[in-house]
């Protein structure tokens, strides 16, 4: 259910609020494992033999999640802007865990009680006729209940800035474009984290009749970064390390 009402001003106030739920994936009950893979038969009856294992951490019940959003969005002369609050509150959710599973996709746990809340930021701004900024910014909040325990869900950062210049000539267009984001859990306990990491990323865009053309230079500043991890049962950290400087181009046709 939303509601929008329009200010004289050409700006637009909404909120809304809503309800959705779902059953476990079959992924989540056996872990990464496939189930088909481990299906007996009984000859006599002609029945299929289960597993005998599944997923004590993953609950039989469904995830459901109430989420409130309320929000601003006006243009004006020089662009538009969007101001975004959410408010989600999870009965049930699965998250991740930080663990992985045979096929190197990560698994998930159930947890009793959780909530998500924070604001969007979205603008976009021209500074002259061929000079245009992007921003779009987050803030988030997350804290789950488990066991009269509280602490933040894993690969949860708080801030993520994610700032654009682009500058248009004739039929090409430049693009500088930076990230930043927060530090990050990537176990239950909160004791291992990722550190926040900030990079510079660069396109080029050329386009004529029905061909286009790009030339993107990732990672200008050759960073050593990683956004994703997970630490063993023994304790070892491990560390997903991205990219160093890169560069591809992407060559398009259209008819």
């Amino acid at each position: 259910i939303g509601l929008s009402y329009q200010l004289s001003n050409r700006g637009v106030l909404y909120g809304s609020i809503a309800k959705t739920g779902r059953e476990p994936a079959k992924y989540d009950m056996f872990q990464g494992n496939d189930i088909l893979s481990y299906l007996a038969m009984d000859w006599n009856t002609y029945e299929y033999i289960g597993p005998e294992y599944g997923n004590e951490l993953i609950s039989k019940k469904a995830e459901f999640v109430k989420n409130i959003e309320i929000g601003f969005r006006t243009p004006f002369d020089s662009g538009e802007l969007n101001i975004n609050y959410f408010y989600m509150d999870f009965k049930n959710e699965r998250i991740l865990n930080g663990a992985f599973g045979p096929s190197g996709l990560a698994l998930r746990t159930s947890v009793d009680n959780s909530i998500r809340t924070g604001l969007e930021f979205h603008c976009e701004f021209h500074l002259i006729k061929n000079l245009k900024l992007t921003n779009n910014s987050s803030y988030n909040y997350s804290l789950i209940q488990q066991d009269n325990v509280e602490f933040t869900p894993i690969l949860t950062p708080k801030f993520i800035v994610n700032q654009e210049i682009s500058y248009l000539m004739k039929n090409m267009t430049f693009n500088l474009s930076t990230r930043y984001q927060s530090k990050s859990y990537m176990n239950f306990e909160n004791s291992a984290s990722l550190n926040h990491y900030f990079i510079i990323n660069g396109r080029i865009d050329y386009k004529i009749k029905n061909y286009s053309a790009s030339l993107f230079i990732n990672n200008i500043t050759d960073n050593f970064y990683y956004n994703n991890g997970l630490v063993d049962s023994d304790g070892t950290r491990k560390y997903f390390v991205q990219a160093a400087r890169n560069m591809f181009i992407s060559i398009k046709y259209t008819w």
